[in-house]
């Protein structure tokens, strides 16, 4: 049954993986807020999160984070889409690494590392 859902996710995601990156956020973006918005059960589990990390906020700022969280959270479901379906020579084109020596010194200690990507 894991396999089957695999292969509905993957012939899903697929298409949107071979949009350009930015195209891909963007859609990200609206499913993010979409999920959260037909999804009243994980909507209200997420506000008690936020509410329980930032007390001193007011449930307006608490609505403003959700949505903010939500969007990041489906920008980076289509973002791993682009990922996953891309040839990784492909990728390689598009990948810079300031300090490579940091990143060689890392891996040489067994060591892992943050990466983030700025746009």
């Amino acid at each position: 049954m894991k396999n089957i859902k695999f292969i509905l996710i993957a012939c899903c995601a697929t298409p949107f993986g071979l949009l350009p990156l930015s195209w891909s956020q963007e859609i990200g973006r609206y499913l993010g807020r979409l999920m959260i918005t037909v999804n009243k059960k994980r909507r209200h589990i997420a506000l008690c999160n936020l509410k329980a990390c930032f007390p001193e906020q007011t449930e307006a700022q608490h609505q403003l984070l959700l949505n903010k969280v939500v969007a990041e959270a489906g920008k980076w479901f289509m973002e791993s889409a682009y990922v996953w379906f891309r040839r990784p020579d492909y990728l390689v084109q598009r990948t810079f690494v300031k300090n490579p020596q940091v990143l060689k010194a890392a891996f040489e200690k067994g060591r892992g590392l943050l990466l983030y990507c700025r746009t």
